[in-house]
């Protein structure tokens, strides 16, 4: 028997957006799924869009927040509803290719007949902003906990045994960024290597124009403080490391004569030095 597949999916005040995420979970070819998709709060239709879509399709469950708990916190309201087996995720400006968890689930059993140890499985993202598409190149095959300081090989989704992730403590419900970062790097450190699917599965809108996460200079911040705090017994280049991904384009923030500081407290090291650098020179250049 196919086994239950479970997607959670939080949500707040994007209606439109949403519609798009949910229909391209429920189109999947894997058909033995449930969505989870915890409505945090909303004041728009978004209660409404979701009690509409449950009554036709029954593998589509809404739980309302009474007032906006944060993605974290729905996200791990989700994971503890699930009954599924696996589980995957989803952000409500994105979006699944209509066979991502076909190819998880033959990917995951074609490893586990090959003895091959894996914790996880993540793809390749398809990056869409405008008219533009780009396929992401960046993802290693193999990644290992250490990996993450020096770069997220993963992106912002795994699919993984639920049990797995509940054991590795769910998201930090005290970050509100890299919070996928932070779990994968406890999942990793507890259970092993996550593996590349290498296939385009994952439209991730990454508009400028749009209110992202991944843009909010602040959260970024105030993220980095917490999870390197998390591993103050790792060497100094592991934080080194980790504080390089703040300024990576992605994020698009310049680093400061502060950043430069705080970088070299941790000790003298060319190439991130040169790193920062350069993320500097290219944000005078853009400004």
């Amino acid at each position: 028997m196919d086994r239950l597949v479970s997607i959670y999916l939080p949500t707040h005040n994007r209606r439109q957006l949403l519609e798009r995420a949910v229909d391209s979970v429920l189109a999947q070819t894997y058909r033995n799924i449930e969505l989870i998709v915890v409505n945090d709060g909303s004041t728009d239709d978004t209660s409404l869009f979701l009690k509409r879509i449950s009554q036709s399709d029954r593998r589509l469950i809404a739980i309302d927040n009474p007032r906006s708990l944060g993605p974290s916190q729905s996200r791990n309201t989700a994971v503890k509803a699930a009954k599924g087996f696996f589980v995957s995720g989803l952000d409500d400006d994105d979006a699944f290719t209509p066979d991502r968890i076909s190819q998880f689930v033959e990917y995951w059993d074609a490893l586990a007949a090959d003895s091959s140890p894996q914790v996880c499985l993540f793809s390749q993202s398809v990056f869409v902003s405008g008219d533009s598409r780009t396929i992401t190149g960046d993802r290693k095959d193999h990644v290992q906990f250490m990996d993450l300081f020096h770069h997220n090989y993963i992106g912002n989704q795994v699919f993984c045994i639920r049990d797995n992730l509940i054991s590795a403590g769910l998201f930090d419900e005290n970050l509100n960024a890299w919070e996928d970062l932070d779990l994968f790097m406890r999942l990793l450190k507890q259970f092993g290597e996550a593996r590349l699917l290498d296939a385009p599965t994952y439209i991730c809108d990454v508009s400028v124009s749009r209110d992202r996460i991944s843009r909010n200079e602040p959260r970024i911040r105030r993220a980095f403080d917490i999870i390197s705090a998390k591993y103050n017994e790792l060497p100094a280049a592991a934080h080194q490391r980790l504080y390089l991904q703040m300024f990576s384009e992605y994020h698009g923030i310049r680093p400061t004569i502060a950043d430069f500081r705080r970088y070299m407290g941790w000790g003298f090291d060319s190439s991130g030095f040169t790193q920062l650098l350069k993320s500097s020179i290219k944000g005078l250049s853009l400004a």
